[in-house]
């Protein structure tokens, strides 16, 4: 996730319309605060579930679940366009000047 988190970040800055770069920035975090505490929330039942039982059996259900997401958000991203991806912007660069022979 690390891998992915900083340039997703710099994608939406990058994407978001000028002056609406808060919104975009707010709106990232937000779903990831969100993914993250229904994660936990939808994990922590499934291993409560099975606290009077099997705990291999709620650990593999919470498990079961994260790959679930996984595929799902998988099929989703599928749908998103092409597009040059997460790259910054390329720049002009300016030749240096060259010094008169002398």
């Amino acid at each position: 996730m690390g891998l992915a988190y900083a340039p997703l970040s710099l994608m939406m800055l990058q994407k978001a319309l000028p002056g609406q770069e808060g919104q975009a920035s707010a709106s990232l975090n937000l779903a990831d605060v969100l993914g993250t505490a229904i994660g936990i929330g939808a994990g922590g039942a499934a291993v409560a579930a099975a606290a009077g039982g099997d705990l291999r059996l709620g650990i593999t259900a919470a498990l079961a679940i994260a790959a679930a997401v996984g595929v799902v958000a998988l099929a989703f991203a599928g749908r998103l366009p092409a597009g040059r991806g997460s790259a910054p912007p390329v720049t002009q660069q300016v030749p240096a000047r060259a010094e008169p022979p002398g």
